[in-house]
């Protein structure tokens, strides 16, 4: 006699179908948003559609989660894109700029010389 074998049960189209809008949703929500932009996590879009964590990894396949999600370096450089486009002045020193993206000059620093060193390659 052989062991039962585990079969996962699959989602309804309807509710793929559901969830799915509600992703977009989401995204266009956190794009709309004024001030700052919001980092997109997984978990930000879990606390947003009120799902568990096994729901949703269950639900929609790992690549669309990850395309939503933002790395940390996207998320810097949407901050630093936002603040060249509401801010006036052509140069900001980088104190200011840190300071009105709420991030660390240090933090800065690094991403800029990372960004440098891959234009170079």
């Amino acid at each position: 006699m052989s062991a039962p074998m585990q079969v996962r049960a699959r989602r309804s189209a309807v509710a793929l179908s559901a969830l799915t809008r509600a992703i977009n949703a989401v995204e266009k929500h956190l794009e709309s948003l004024d001030g700052l932009p919001v980092r997109r996590s997984t978990y930000r879009l879990r606390e947003l559609l009120g799902i568990n964590e096994y729901a949703l990894n269950s639900s929609i396949a790992p690549s669309a989660l990850k395309e939503f999600s933002q790395t940390r370096d996207d998320h810097i450089a949407a901050r630093i894109s936002w603040i060249t486009r509401y801010r006036t002045q052509a140069r900001l020193a980088d104190w200011r700029i840190a300071r009105a993206v709420k991030l660390r000059q240090k933090t800065l620093r690094i991403w800029k010389t990372r960004r440098r060193d891959e234009e170079k390659k």
